[in-house]
Order: C-alpha cells, then sequence, then structure tokens
C-alpha cells in the first residue's frame, strides 16, 4: 500500500516536473447530446433565422398600423 503511495506522488512529481497538467477535457452537451466543434454557431444561427425574419414581420405590421391610425 505505501509503495503504490509513493509511486504516485513520484508520478505526480515527474508530470508536475514536466510542466504537464493532467486535466479532465469538460464536454459540452445540449439535453444529453454532446456538442461537437461548431454545433454552437449552427445553434446560434438557426436561432437568428428562425426568429428574426416573424421579429421584423411583427414590427413591419406595427409599423403599418401605427401609421394608418395617424392618418385617420
Amino acid at each position: 500500500m505505501l509503495l503504490v503511495i509513493i509511486k504516485e506522488l513520484i508520478s505526480i512529481k515527474d508530470n508536475v516536473s514536466r510542466g504537464t497538467k493532467v486535466r479532465k477535457k469538460e464536454e459540452n452537451s445540449l439535453n444529453g447530446t454532446k456538442l461537437e466543434r461548431g454545433d454552437t454557431t449552427a445553434i446560434i444561427i438557426a436561432a437568428l433565422t428562425t426568429v428574426l425574419p416573424f421579429g421584423l414581420g411583427i414590427f413591419l405590421i406595427y409599423l403599418i398600423f401605427i401609421k394608418i391610425l395617424f392618418k385617420i
């Protein structure tokens, strides 16, 4: 048992002296699905292309109604 602990300490010391750190890579996930590189950009673009046309349409209808109401 003591031998195992000493080996672990030596390996940690070797890693630190070499300047390498052992890190767990964080995984990004969305609803349990692993996201790969570029997926976040695709999600943002998809959200903008679905929301913007509706927003612009509602805004234009709003402007038209204001112009019609103020002309009368």
